[in-house]
């Protein structure tokens, strides 16, 4: 699927830089990384900086299409006890969603889904509802393990619900794109 060039800012907050290298290595076999690919293994919280600080990388890097934030549990704020959860997670995605539509950007955050199954893959997010409420896509990839096949479900307010079917190619380290 052709898309816009542009830099891309990849928070890899559960890597270190030995299997970023190495994932690296695998996905472009001999080319060099593409201009314009920044990645940050630590960030600060977005309750602590860390939404200021990525306001300001894009003031840097006008050029920029794509944020990812992987994993968004790594830099979402911390909800107290006393606080509505699903409150909370709304607010936190929401700030997420307002970055990238007054910057222009996309902006995706990788979730973990939880293991119990369910009919509607928007209730296999993690956590409350808040996230998927606030989120303008939800984009959910069901395999079982071990498999290389596996099905991707996504839904939002500016896309249309489809499923289509992926293939995962270990060798390469990449999905391959079936159809529906």
């Amino acid at each position: 699927i052709k898309c816009g060039e542009g830099d891309v800012l990849y928070c890899a907050l559960e890597d270190n830089p030995r299997r970023l290298q190495t994932r690296l290595r695998m996905l472009l076999q001999d080319d060099p990384p593409p201009a314009g690919l920044y990645i940050e293994t630590e960030w600060e919280r977005f309750d602590r900086g860390g939404i200021e600080r990525i306001e300001a990388w894009l003031d840097e890097h006008p050029n920029t299409r794509l944020v990812v934030i992987d994993v968004w549990t790594r830099i979402r704020p911390f909800a107290s006890n006393h606080t509505d959860r699903y409150q909370a997670d709304y607010e936190a995605a929401s700030a997420v969603q307002a970055l990238g539509i007054g910057r222009g950007v996309a902006v995706l955050a990788l979730y973990h889904t939880r293991k119990a199954e369910s009919s509607d893959f928007v209730e296999t997010v993690q956590g409350t509802f808040g996230t998927a409420g606030a989120a303008d896509t939800i984009i959910v990839i069901k395999r079982s393990r071990g498999e290389a096949d596996a099905t991707l479900h996504v839904t939002g307010r500016d896309v249309e619900e489809r499923e289509l079917a992926l293939q995962f190619t270990p060798e390469t380290g990449m999905w391959e794109l079936l159809g529906d």
